[in-house]
């Protein structure tokens, strides 16, 4: 017979509000008080050693409640909805109808609200000593496996295919970082070598003139001036650019630093040996005026040079002596000396014959020039060259390429013309028999003039002849044009600037001959039966 008291007929205990906490019953103890409803609370234990006669509620979603096998139940089961199993202990028999509890702990939430993690309830009993009456359970939440699988993905950006990425980009961010740094490093190193190299050259240029102006600056030198003194007074007249640097070179060069009081003129075109040296009293600098005539060779401007005692070197430390022809000779054939011009880059580049004379022949140009005495002799071959550049314009460039020709070429068709004739109104004419001839090779190989074999037996014997002899025609040398094609290997003087113009802008002529009166004047001719004619007229002349 069921001694549980029927439900319908047992009066209903009022829900009390008090925190929600296991209930355990007394051993040995049967509880007929009713119980009462309990929202949110935790699942009541029970002592294992009351028999349990009150049905068992079921209870959806909830985790399976253990009852101890020593438990013996007979009361029907009754549906509990959304509440924690409670467990009774085996030792108490339990005759209290149990009491619907809605919103137990294991009751869904609606979807809106936040979902709390399903549990586990863990017997800890045998861990922990407990006897049955003492039992105990604890219920852990206990996240899915496929939660706390996806979660790593979720956080690191995907698994391993999330750190992989991350290790890819990192590895692609230092390559593109690596690149930045060496395009960096590349590119403060060519800055640092262009401003290392422009000072230099800056530098370079200050200290030995190559490329300076020549004009004269009158300074003043104190009493019992000292190197800085001196440094001084050159840095505020523009004569040296960096004065720190003269300084150096100064103590470089032990120089004594005994300087004597004056005015001095001063050329931008003197080097800081010669600048050192200025302002001493065992120097006496002195100028002088020489003018080159128009068509003179290099041996008459060595010449010039020398008698009217231009030019010194040094053979020893601080010990300067007159410059001879071979200090001539040497600063005129060093191309590398003046190849910031631009002729002088293209006679470097397209070399010249091993027959020529001297390299520079027909540039050192004929003016009025003012020299120190005291000049090296290459600083007097740089002025020289200096005029000729101011003068061969770019059109020229230009030009001389239109005819087919190079500038050293054109150079010695007028060094040529210079020397067949005295009259400036004759250069064009005597210009165009040159040029038909050179563009009429098969008819006329040889140019066949005197004014180059000349030249040859003046450089060869150091006498200027006035008249060509029948034997001279046969002279062997490169520069006969009898016997040799072409152009001779180099000019044979230094042209004027009407020589060089007419070279490059010859008259239209069909004219192939010439021949010069004792006078001066030149009969041309057409044909060679008209200049044979001539040649008899001129010969009659006597």
């Amino acid at each position: 017979m069921n001694n549980t008291p029927n439900q319908s007929n047992r009066p209903v205990t009022p829900e009390v509000g008090r925190p929600a906490r296991a209930v355990r019953t007394p051993q040995g103890t049967q509880s007929t008080a009713p119980q009462v409803r309990r929202p949110q609370a935790t699942a009541a234990r029970t002592p294992q050693s009351v028999q349990s006669t009150a049905p068992q509620v079921q209870r959806p979603q909830a985790t399976t409640a253990r009852v101890p096998q020593s438990a013996q139940s007979t009361a029907p089961q009754v549906q509990r909805p959304q509440a924690t199993a409670a467990r009774v202990p085996q030792s108490a028999q339990s005759t209290a109808p149990q009491v619907q509890r809605p919103q137990a702990t294991a009751a869904r939430t609606p979807q809106s609200a936040p979902q709390t993690a399903p549990t586990t309830e863990i017997d800890l009993s045998p861990q922990r000593g407990i006897t049955d009456d003492q039992s105990a359970t604890r219920r852990i939440a206990v996240t899915p496996a496929r939660k706390r699988a996806a979660e790593p993905d979720s956080l690191s950006g995907g698994g391993d295919g999330g750190k992989k990425k991350k290790k890819h980009m990192s590895e692609g961010a230092a390559t593109l970082l690596s690149i930045v740094k060496a395009i960096t490093y590349i590119v403060f190193v060519i800055v640092l070598a262009g401003f290392l190299s422009y000072y230099i050259i800056r530098i370079a240029n200050d200290m030995f003139a190559f490329v300076k102006s020549d004009e004269m600056v009158e300074v003043v030198i104190p009493e019992y001036a000292t190197i800085d003194d001196v440094t001084e007074v050159l840095a505020e007249n523009g004569i040296i650019t960096y004065p720190d640097v003269f300084k150096l070179y100064a103590k470089l060069n032990q120089d004594n630093g005994e300087f004597k009081a004056g005015t001095y003129e001063i050329n931008g075109m003197m080097n800081y040996d010669e600048l050192l040296m200025a302002f001493k009293e065992k120097f006496v600098r002195a100028t002088i005026r020489i003018t080159i005539p128009e068509g003179y060779t290099v041996d008459e401007i060595i010449d010039l040079f020398i008698e009217n005692g231009v030019g010194m070197v040094e053979r020893s430390k601080g010990e300067y002596v007159a410059a001879t022809r071979e200090d001539y000779v040497a600063a005129v054939n060093n191309l590398e000396l003046y190849d910031n011009f631009v002729f002088v880059q293209k006679l470097i580049e397209g070399g010249t014959s091993p027959d020529r004379y001297y390299a520079l022949e027909g540039y050192l140009f004929p003016d009025t020039y003012e020299f120190y005495t005291d000049s090296k002799p290459s600083q007097i071959v740089y002025k020289l060259l200096n005029r000729f550049n101011n003068l061969f314009k770019e059109e020229f460039y230009t030009r001389a390429d239109e005819l087919g020709y190079t500038v050293d070429e054109i150079v010695i068709l007028a060094s040529m013309i210079e020397k067949e004739t005295r009259l400036y109104y004759e250069f064009e004419a005597v210009s165009s028999v040159f040029h038909n001839r050179l563009r009429d090779p098969a008819n006329y190989a040889f140019l066949e003039s005197d004014a180059t074999i000349m030249y040859a037996i003046h450089h060869d014997t150091g006498t200027r002849q006035e008249d060509m002899t029948h034997e001279d025609v046969s002279y062997d040398s490169p520069y006969n044009t009898y016997t040799n094609r072409g152009l001779p290997p180099g000019p044979i003087a230094n042209p004027s600037y009407q020589a060089l113009t007419c070279a490059l802008y010859p008259e239209d002529t069909d004219y192939y001959f010439f021949v010069s009166r004792k006078n001066g004047e030149t009969i041309f001719s057409r044909t060679l039966a008209e200049h044979d004619a001539a040649v008899a007229e001129v010969a009659r002349e006597g």
